[in-house]
């Protein structure tokens, strides 16, 4: 998430699936499809819960009558 902040230093790695999620190599879409984030205070879109619960399915073209 520190993509398009300025002057951020970060140190370390962090390995997943064999490979350093910093590197350049590394496709920032593709790892935030497959690594989920769970907030410490909920951030809920200005939606229904319901809404906010399924989003991410319909954002990926699952059919409305499978939820």
């Amino acid at each position: 998430m520190n993509d398009f902040i300025e002057n951020v230093k970060v140190e370390g790695s962090i390995i997943y699936e064999g490979k350093d999620i910093y590197s350049r190599e590394m496709e920032p879409v593709e790892l935030r499809r497959r690594i989920g984030m769970v907030f410490q205070k909920p951030n809920p879109f200005p939606k229904t819960i319901y809404e906010n619960i399924v989003y991410g399915l319909r954002k990926n073209g699952v059919n409305k009558r499978k939820f």
